[in-house]
Parts: structure tokens; C-alpha cells; sequence
């Protein structure tokens, strides 16, 4: 899907060790210790922002790219912040009020 969206894998870019890289986090390497640990999780939020601007959103006020035709996002990353530890039901929540959209 990622490369698909951005046309070329070469083109692609992941978050990893405190750095963009150019290859996805090795599956042979282990995890680090401190994500083994029980409160230790991160539920990333509030990468892609919702707004009828495209200059300064992403998407519109129901998930659809402005500038990608015919795709949605529904999921954590519209949201503005996380308010509670696991924001799992409220993105459900999202996401089928995003597929009623539709």
C-alpha cells in the first residue's frame, strides 16, 4: 500500500531508532527492552490533520485525502491528541462513522 501511494519504494521512509531509514525495521532483530514492559506501549496519534483547508490538512472533515482520489483514512492518526491510554474504541468509532459517510 505504502508503495503504492508513493509510486516507488525508493521513495519511502520509516521512523526507527530515533532517525528516518531507508529499509523497514528489521523483523530478524529484537525488540528493544523497554517495549517488552506493561505500560510501555505507544499509540501514535495525530500524524494526518482533518480540515477543509488542503494547504493545511490532509484530509476532509470525513477522512478523505485531499490531494489521493477516492481514499480514506479512519483510523488514530486524525486525531487531534490521545485522550485516554488506548484510544482503540474511539477509533473504531471513526472509522465506522467514516464507512456510514460513504
Amino acid at each position: 500500500m505504502a508503495q503504492g501511494l508513493a509510486g516507488n519504494a525508493a521513495d519511502i521512509d520509516y521512523h526507527y531508532d530515533g532517525a528516518w531509514q531507508a529499509t523497514p525495521f528489521p523483523l530478524t532483530r529484537p525488540f528493544p527492552e523497554w517495549h517488552l514492559g506493561l505500560g510501555t506501549t505507544y499509540h501514535e496519534s495525530g500524524t494526518l490533520w482533518m480540515g477543509d483547508n488542503p494547504q493545511t490538512s490532509v484530509t476532509d472533515s470525513v477522512g478523505r485525502f485531499h490531494h489521493v482520489s477516492n481514499a480514506y483514512v479512519c483510523d488514530q492518526s486524525l486525531f487531534p491528541t490521545v485522550g485516554s491510554v488506548n484510544p482503540v474504541l474511539t477509533g473504531l468509532t471513526l472509522a465506522k462513522q467514516i464507512a456510514e459517510s460513504l
